[in-house]
């Protein structure tokens, strides 16, 4: 009889113990690279959720992009308890991940596209979030001047000096100012177009209120440049990044990976 051939054994239990490794391995690997796939585009679509400029004209939908992490959380411990791949997990996660960056990223670009054309058209009236924008500039101006008109008194300069000394933040001590800024919740928006953009005015061109940086052309055409250029850009990589990678990794999936689930 002849003896067990122990080449053979030896070399089946490695094979054993390597599968076994490599399923135990496998949760962390598969997750490791659902981040390096995804992480990216996923902040780059929260930035621009997170950014007030931007955010005042589109919607916020793109923070939803967060939701990536603790979904990749969830497959993870899935794998652990199964103690190996799954197709429906694997295939879920990644064409998932993919069409909610899609979807998120092109509505929102598209709502950019609409915003900087609006921002960037030379009239005002016919846009009714740009108008009133206009009139709350307008509120600002009338409310600015007349405050530094009384703050120059008060500290025996002329007007136009009161116009270099203060800004419209040493006038919230001013008699009214609470009021005005109710009235006008938007002001505040201004004011942070002013320090980020370096503009002055709103549709026309004005002096500037908040801001004592050195300002070049009105906030429309700041926005509007920045919305096409940052916003827009950040999307459509996001976008892109998105529909290449669900291209390549569903040609993975069809071709490649069947090998990993036999």
């Amino acid at each position: 009889m002849p003896a067990p051939i122990k080449h053979d054994t030896d070399s089946s239990l490695r094979v054993s113990q390597g599968r076994k490794l490599g399923h135990n391995l496998f949760p962390i690997l598969f997750v490791t690279f659902c981040l390096i796939i995804f992480l990216t585009p996923a902040a780059f679509c929260v930035y621009v959720g997170l950014d007030t400029l931007a955010t005042f004209w589109v919607s916020q939908r793109c923070l939803l992009a967060i939701v990536l992490l603790p979904l990749f959380g969830m497959v993870f411990v899935f794998h652990l308890c199964l103690g190996g791949p799954s197709r429906v997990l694997i295939v879920g996660s990644l064409m998932g991940a993919c069409v909610l960056l899609i979807l998120l990223g092109d509505i929102t670009l598209q709502e950019a596209i609409v915003v900087s054309e609006e921002l960037l058209d030379e009239e005002c009236d016919p846009f009714p979030i740009k108008a009133a924008l206009q009139t709350q500039w307008d509120n600002a101006e009338s409310f600015y001047t007349t405050c530094v008109d009384d703050l120059s008194t008060d500290a025996d300069i002329t007007f136009l000096e009161g116009l270099e000394t203060f800004r419209m933040q040493d006038c919230e001590g001013y008699v009214g100012y609470d009021d005005a800024l109710r009235a006008n919740p938007d002001w505040q928006y201004l004011e942070l177009l002013e320090s980020k953009l370096m503009c002055k005015g709103w549709c026309d061109d004005g002096m500037q209120i908040w801001s004592s940086e050195y300002a070049v052309g009105t906030c429309t055409k700041a926005l509007g440049h920045y919305m096409a250029y940052n916003t827009q850009w950040t999307l459509l990589q996001v976008t892109v990044f998105a529909a290449l990678s669900f291209a390549l990794l569903a040609a993975m999936l069809l071709f490649l990976a069947p090998s990993m689930w036999g």
